[in-house]
């Protein structure tokens, strides 16, 4: 690696999660990098692993054998603020505790920056206020986050983990249950935050806008790491076909990126 070259946002090593009374461990001797400044999607079948993936990213579950590093330090000796304003985190479902307004939740964001004493300040002000922009959500800043719709409610939720300022974010599918206006609003806005130089790792169903939109893509099964790399190279029919267990066609734009359709007679 060149001195140019930053190093990885995540490195795992032979990553292993079993869960309590589990037969099977939920991700099983995963080793891969996830690259810096660059838009990783996680695919895979249900049961595959992706979410659980996320959490050991995250430190929300010990792995049961082997290692992660976030940029460069074992995640084991992170401690919970500095990870906190180092990596942003959308959940895919989140119900606010009590009504607020979307400001004040994309408030939320500094508080890993303010700690238990110091009030919001100028910095943090503008902070929120350039988050809220990015998201295209600083019309309804006033409005109660029970009154946006679906697609409104997430983009406060990642302008919320953008107000952190952090340095990558981790979202398990962002994009569920929203219309196609709002899905293809928050991709690119990812994509853009990517080419922006944060690194971006998001879990998805969706093979076709993953190998529009991300760099890399990560595809598990049964915990299991089945290929790691560039869409082209990763979601071929005979892999997808594995994995998911349904044929599928390729065709490719003029630009490369496989475009995959669903072919009849599956399993």
């Amino acid at each position: 690696m060149s001195p140019q070259t930053p190093g990885p946002a995540w490195r795992c090593e032979r990553l292993s999660v079993w869960y309590q009374r589990a037969r099977v461990a939920a991700l099983a001797d995963v080793s891969l990098d996830i690259a810096s400044a660059r838009c990783t999607a996680v695919l895979g079948p249900n049961g595959s692993g992706k979410s659980t993936f996320l959490k050991a990213l995250l430190g929300v579950v010990e792995p049961s054998n082997g290692r992660v590093e976030c940029f460069g330090q074992p995640l084991s000796e992170w401690s919970r603020p500095a990870l906190a304003r180092t990596v942003g985190v959308v959940a895919q479902e989140e119900t606010e505790a009590f009504p607020m307004t979307a400001r004040a939740l994309v408030a939320m964001g500094r508080y890993p920056h303010l700690g238990p004493w110091r009030s919001e300040g100028p910095a943090d002000a503008a902070a929120i206020a350039a988050a809220m922009d990015r998201c295209d959500v600083a019309g309804f800043a006033d409005r109660s986050v029970d009154t946006l719709s679906g697609g409104e409610r997430q983009r406060v939720r990642i302008a919320r983990a953008l107000a952190q300022s952090p340095r990558a974010l981790a979202l398990d599918e962002p994009t569920a249950s929203l219309d196609l206006a709002h899905e293809m609003a928050i991709l690119v806005l990812l994509r853009a935050l990517a080419d922006g130089g944060v690194t971006v790792v998001h879990i998805t169903h969706h093979l076709m806008l993953a190998a529009r939109y991300a760099d890399r893509v990560v595809l598990l099964s049964e915990g299991r790491l089945v290929a790691d790399g560039p869409p082209a190279e990763v979601l071929t029919p005979e892999r997808v076909e594995q994995v998911f267990g349904w044929p599928v066609g390729l065709a490719r734009t003029d630009a490369g990126i496989p475009y995959l359709v669903p072919l009849s007679g599956g399993r």
